[in-house]
This record gives structure tokens, sequence and C-alpha cells, in this order.
């Protein structure tokens, strides 16, 4: 823990993906600032598991939740759902392209997201992200909240390593500077009104790290193949990086932006 940052145990890895540090809650609990409690319909898009969805749900909100995103986040947010028995009562999860929205325009008071951009620079590139960012902003009605959420780079070595692994796995599971979505969101119609940084303090071991990266080198290219997805060899990327994580740890999503805009 030269760093500061403190090893994830076995157990904390097992689980770091759903509790992740609370963030969820953290997003969910700002938005009560924002008016969220009184907006009947809220999208959270690039769903995945939809458990920001339930995170909303656990501050009292009573409205309507519609989840997006691919179908085989559909199936994963099924399996979670049913082995966990969470309840989904008001939630609706939807099959659909982030970047070719369904919805009618002015829709949506509460727009709020938890990770998944990089996602959708992964299968749709990077003017796949600002057709997104556009499409958001249309279903977004006048004076709504919009939420993104975006991992950025630390200072901490394990922190950097994290940043220069996911450039260089070939996924193109990627992040882009703060910059690039506000700039892209304030063209659309959508001005800046906070942001705020989430730390997890976590760092993966190098057995960990090994299994994370295997996961994505085999796994994303089969689950977004459609797509194109491909990514480099596992033995390729752990001969380059295996060193340096033995040494200082994999940062696990070290750092979270979280930004909030208004429709005006």
């Amino acid at each position: 823990m030269l760093d500061g940052i403190d090893y994830l145990t076995d157990k904390e890895y097992k689980k770091i993906f759903f509790a992740f540090c609370s963030f969820r809650q953290n997003i969910a609990t700002e938005l009560l600032k924002y008016g969220l409690n009184e907006s009947q319909n809220v999208l959270d898009f690039a769903s995945g598991h939809g458990l920001l969805s339930l995170a909303i749900k656990d501050t009292g909100y009573k409205g309507h939740i519609v989840d997006i995103g691919l179908i085989n986040d559909l199936e994963t947010y099924k399996r979670t759902v049913l082995n966990n028995n969470y309840n989904i009562k008001n939630i609706q999860y939807i099959v659909m392209n982030a970047s070719n929205l369904g919805f009618r325009d002015n829709k949506f008071k509460i727009i709020a997201n938890f990770l998944g951009l990089e996602d959708i620079n992964m299968t749709l590139g990077k003017e796949g992200v600002l057709t997104t960012l556009k499409e958001l902003s249309r279903i977004l009605c006048e004076n709504g909240i919009l939420e993104i959420s975006l991992m950025i780079k630390g200072k901490e070595p394990s922190s950097i390593i994290n940043w220069k692994l996911w450039k260089y796995i070939g996924l193109n599971s990627i992040f882009y500077k703060p910059n690039f979505y506000i700039k892209a969101l304030e063209k659309a119609g959508c001005k800046l009104q906070k942001k705020f940084l989430l730390k997890t303090y976590k760092k993966m071991t190098s057995k960990q790290a090994e299994e994370e990266i295997i996961f994505a080198c085999k796994e994303a290219p089969q689950i977004f193949h459609k797509y194109g997805v491909r990514a480099k060899e596992f033995q390729k990327i752990w001969n380059k990086f295996s060193r340096k994580i033995r040494k200082h740890g994999l940062g696990f999503y070290p750092i979270v932006m979280v930004l909030i805009f208004k429709k005006e």
C-alpha cells in the first residue's frame, strides 16, 4: 500500500463490481438535489446489470425507471435479478442502441448513468459516443438533468498502469478526457452544473488482475462479436504489464468523475 491504495481481498474482489464502494448510491443521493423524487420518469442508460436503478429506488423514488442496454445486458440483468431477488417494480428494461434512442423528444426529466460510455466507444466508436450524447440531449426535457460518469486517470502507479493497459488491450473500451464529453453536451444544449470525484482507493492483486484481463481478452470479443470487437492476446498483454502489476497492483476504477448537466 505504498501509494495509499489498498489491495482488494479476494472476498472484496468477488463483490466489488456490485458494491462499487457505494458509488451508485452516492450518485442517486446527489440526484435528489436535482429533483429526482419530483420526477415521474427516469432513464438509466448503458444500464448493464441495472444496479444504478436499484440504487435510485433505494432513495425512496416511486416513479417509473427505464433501463436501456444491449441484448447481452438484458440477459445478465435477468440473472442478477433472479439470483438476488431484487425488487424491480416500476423498472422496465429495454434492449436499445444508445446512439439511436427510440423515445420522443423531451421525454425524460432525469437521465442517469454509471459508467458504460467506454463500452459504447468499444461497440460504436467515438462517433457513436457523440451521437449518443446528442440523443440523450434530444430526449431530455427542458431544464431536465443529465448525469454521466467517467473513469479518469489518477496519479498513483496502479492507476496509471490501469489507464495504459485499457488503451493497449485493443478493445477500444476507453474513456476520453472529461472536456470531450462536456464540450459535446454543451454543443447539444446541456450546461454543466456540477462535477465531483468518487475514489475507490482499491487496486487488484496480480492474480486478480490476471483474471480480469483474461476475461476482457476472451469474453468481450465473444459478447460483442457482431460489432467487430477484438482484443490482443492475453499473453502479449501480460508480458508487457505483469512486472509493473506485480510491483504496484492494478487500479480498480481508481477515480470516477461524475458530471451533472441541465438542458437549457
